[in-house]
């Protein structure tokens, strides 16, 4: 990809023509795809904690907060694997499944997305890429764990 930019003086058209130039990009601007999706999660997760707490505070209706939760991971969910963090991908999946079709959570309901939440953030506070190893794999098993126990409630 190249970026253009306006040239300043028109007088530096080339041929005459478009009033746009190449410029030689230096690799060093862009960041690695691992930094920019950990950007792009930390604002997911900024995102979902602000939907968590209007939840557990009573603000706006509380149907609607859940359907940001569910849109929220489900934005995490379907990007983590892009950038070597399926950690996330898998985790934010157990959390959008739990959420989905609810349009109220009970005390039990609202602590199964504090955990998910608190596991994300541990993930990209860490930059645990790829499957995240064996503790990566018990994280999985405790959340399905809890969902599969909330879930019988």
């Amino acid at each position: 990809m190249t970026a253009l930019r306006r040239v300043k003086n028109p007088q530096d058209k080339v041929g005459g023509g478009s009033d746009l130039e190449d410029p030689e990009l230096d690799e060093a601007e862009f960041e690695e795809p691992g930094e920019v999706y950990v950007d792009w999660a930390i604002e997911d997760l900024n995102r979902l904690r602000g939907s968590y707490l209007d939840l557990i505070e009573g603000e706006g209706v509380e149907s609607e907060n859940i359907e940001d939760i569910h849109r929220v991971a489900g934005d995490i969910a379907g990007q983590g694997g892009n950038y070597n963090f399926p950690l996330m991908s898998k985790v934010a999946g157990l959390l959008k499944t739990f959420v989905k079709d609810r349009t109220k959570l009970n005390d039990l309901g609202r602590e199964v997305v504090r955990l998910h939440f608190e596991a994300l953030q541990t993930v990209i506070n860490a930059k645990i890429v790829g499957d995240g190893g064996a503790a990566g794999k018990e994280v999985l098993a405790g959340l399905e764990k809890v969902i599969k126990k909330v879930s019988k409630i």
